[in-house]
């Protein structure tokens, strides 16, 4: 899907960079079809497919779980980790002292 998106993002600026219809036919593309209109629907279409890209990486992570997250910022906010001297004692994994 990041392809995809990528290809939309890219082909987008690239249109509206080159004028591709304009220079073919000056003054036929004003007002419909511009490069500056195609560039807007590619990114919107872009952006569209990064939203179902998160979605799909959140169902997985709701599916498999977030093990990995837990361990690494378990060093950051329990065991004296730089975020973890503004936190009071026990706001970490349910106020239950810092303990996974």
């Amino acid at each position: 899907m990041e392809l995809v998106m990528g290809a939309c993002y890219l082909s987008g600026a690239y249109i509206y960079a080159a004028a591709v219809p304009e220079k073919w036919k000056p003054g036929r593309f004003d007002l419909w079809l511009s490069s500056h209109n195609i560039f807007h629907v590619l990114v919107v279409m872009g952006a569209y497919v990064h939203y179902r890209a998160a979605l799909v990486l959140l169902a997985w992570r709701d599916h498999h779980g977030c093990e990995a997250d837990v361990d690494m910022l378990h060093g950051w906010y329990v065991d004296g980790g730089v975020l973890g001297k503004w936190m009071p004692a026990g706001a970490f994994a349910g106020g239950n002292g810092g303990e996974l």
